[in-house]
């Protein structure tokens, strides 16, 4: 599990991080932990507040970009054009959050590891029910912040 944090936070080193230390309640040295520690668990639910979506039919190029492209095979050109302009476009931002439970089974538990899983199953199921019975907020206009971002587009 420390391994997967890691590679959230793109470190390849197995030594857990102080985060993962913190949400599994860890305070002595990891291989201590790991040999007192019989599972790990997390469940979540992502929350969105509002999402911002762009029609992929009333994009249209600005002739400057279209300008920009090159028609022949320009490695340099290429180069350029990538550097002012990227290689993909966002459509769509998504903001919001989660809400996440972190579960240590420790080794002396009797818990079989279906045991624990049910368990953990049925936290997630009494902490996120309302979560996902309520239903997304109003969302907000936020086409003024918007196009000032799609300087390339007209909308």
């Amino acid at each position: 599990m420390a391994e997967y944090f890691n590679r959230k936070s793109c470190l390849s080193e197995t030594v857990p991080l102080g985060s993962f230390n913190s949400l599994f309640s860890f305070t002595g040295s990891w291989k201590n932990d790991a040999a007192a520690t019989k599972a790990l668990a997390i469940d979540g639910y992502s929350l969105p507040l509002f999402r911002v979506k762009i029609r992929s039919s009333e994009l249209t190029l600005l002739e400057s970009v279209k300008h920009a492209i090159p028609n022949v095979w320009d490695p340099s050109a290429l180069a350029s054009f990538i550097e002012n302009y990227g290689t993909h476009i966002i459509i769509s931002v998504t903001v919001g959050g989660k809400d996440e439970v972190y579960i240590k089974q420790h080794s002396s538990s009797q818990l079989s590891g279906l045991e624990f899983k049910n368990y953990v199953r049925e936290i997630g199921r009494e902490r996120f029910s309302d979560v996902e019975n309520k239903s997304n907020a109003t969302p907000i206009n936020y086409s003024e912040k918007v196009s000032k971002l799609l300087t390339a587009f007209f909308i």
